[in-house]
């Protein structure tokens, strides 16, 4: 399986590492996955860039992160996504979502979402998309946002207790 973690085309002028995605990258070191992180701020990518870049790699998971100011062109990229690969799962994490998870479900281009931390739950959904394709349990992720035929499904929020236990974020990817 591959997966695309994204920091989003935006009008920030302030260029920070995408942290999140670095230590979600390195949750999935345990799994049988090629990742990529693609930091479309730092590489001044247009949305032809990005679109260029999923027919290259082709991912089968695209994970974006997003603050509510650039939650819409996220959303423009998902959709870019969605129409190269239908079939393509798009999960989206950060502040935006996590405030407002019923709205953003309610997009057609968003499949799930994570409220709060991912480090856990994340890798059990990727676990879960490999390993039982045609009847998954989103049931027990932790903070874990889903769609359940056209029902808004939030799982419990669950906060890691010992972030000593992460492992270090993977800046090879960066």
């Amino acid at each position: 399986m591959k997966i695309l973690l994204v920091k989003p085309i935006s009008d920030i002028h302030v260029v920070s590492p995408p942290l999140a995605l670095a230590y979600l990258a390195s949750s999935l070191k345990k799994l049988d996955v090629e990742v990529k992180i693609l930091d479309c701020l730092f590489k001044k990518f247009t949305y032809a860039d990005f679109k260029k870049y999923l027919r290259e790699f082709n991912p089968d998971v695209l994970g974006f992160t997003s603050f509510t100011m650039e939650f819409k062109s996220a959303l423009k990229m998902a959709e870019i996504a969605k129409s190269l690969n239908p079939k393509i799962k798009i999960v989206f994490g950060g502040p935006h979502v996590s405030n407002v998870p019923e709205e953003s479900l309610k997009n057609k281009n968003i499949d799930f979402i994570f409220r709060a931390e991912a480090e856990e739950g994340f890798p059990q959904l990727i676990q879960e998309l490999i390993n039982n394709k045609k009847n998954p349990n989103f049931k027990k992720i932790p903070n874990l946002g889903w769609k359940n035929k056209k029902k808004i499904v939030l799982n419990p929020i669950k906060f890691i207790e010992n972030l000593d236990a992460l492992a270090f974020p993977d800046f090879d990817l960066l």
